[in-house]
C-alpha cells in the first residue's frame, strides 16, 4: 500500500466522559484496503524527531483499539468507530495528546494513515463536573 505518507493535521475534540463516533476515509483505487483492520492510538504528544511526526502506537501509556473494520467500494475505504471514555482514561485532558490512525492490509504489515491533535475537554456541556 502506498498511501504517500498519513495525512497530518487531522485533528480530534473529545469531552471527558461522552462517546466520540469517528469516520476515518481513506482512498483506496487499487482496492488492496477489501479486507484490511485498523488500529486507533493516542498518548502524549511526542517531540517531533529529526523533522518527522513521531508516534504514540505502541507507546506506554497510550490508548489502543485495535481490529477496527475497514469497508472498501469503489475507490474508497473508510473505518467507523466509537472511542469510548475508557478507551482515553488514561490520557491527560487537555491539548496535549496525539492519536493515530494505522491500517493493516491483508497479507501487509500495517501502516499509519492519519496523525493529529487529540484534545480531550472537560465534562460534556451541561453535564456534571
Amino acid at each position: 500500500m502506498d498511501s504517500g505518507g498519513p495525512a497530518t493535521g487531522q485533528a480530534l475534540k473529545l469531552y471527558q466522559s461522552a462517546p466520540k463516533i469517528v469516520t476515518v476515509t481513506i482512498p483506496d483505487p487499487t482496492g488492496i484496503l477489501v479486507g484490511a483492520t485498523g488500529d486507533w492510538w493516542a498518548g502524549k504528544t511526542p517531540p517531533v524527531q529529526y523533522g518527522y511526526q513521531a508516534s504514540v502506537a505502541g507507546a506506554a501509556a497510550s490508548a489502543h483499539k485495535t481490529g477496527i473494520a475497514i469497508n472498501s467500494a469503489a475507490g474508497v475505504a473508510q473505518a467507523i468507530f466509537i472511542i469510548e471514555p475508557g478507551d482515553y482514561s488514561a490520557l491527560t485532558p487537555g491539548p496535549f495528546n496525539q492519536h493515530e490512525f494505522w491500517v493493516t492490509p491483508v497479507g501487509s504489515e500495517s501502516q499509519p494513515v492519519t496523525f493529529g491533535q487529540l484534545t480531550i475537554q472537560g465534562t460534556v456541556k451541561g453535564g456534571a463536573s
